[in-house]
């Protein structure tokens, strides 16, 4: 499964900079802080974190919320993107 995911990042260019970005902060972070920050638009962020979120690469920490949702990268996600970053260093 963990190659599964590695795959997706590799061919999904909007989603593996999410996680890159969701990863690189100490404490959740907002979908409208993600789309600022990337410059994307804040439906192309939600969309993509579903994808992610349905993979268990992230974790919505406040699922029942409409608006404020916060995000963690899982173990899952810290796994893959290892991986990457292990593979671009060759």
């Amino acid at each position: 499964m963990l190659w599964n995911n590695v795959g997706f990042l590799l061919r999904n260019k909007t989603a593996r900079s999410i996680l890159f970005y969701i990863s690189s902060k100490y404490s959740p972070v907002m979908p409208s802080e993600i789309a600022k920050a990337l410059n994307m638009s804040l439906k192309n962020v939600s969309t993509r974190l579903g994808y992610l979120a349905k993979r268990d690469l992230v974790k919505c920490l406040n699922p029942e919320e409409k608006k404020g949702r916060l995000y963690l990268t899982t173990k899952k996600g810290k796994e893959a993107l290892n991986k990457i970053k292990n593979r671009e260093a060759l």
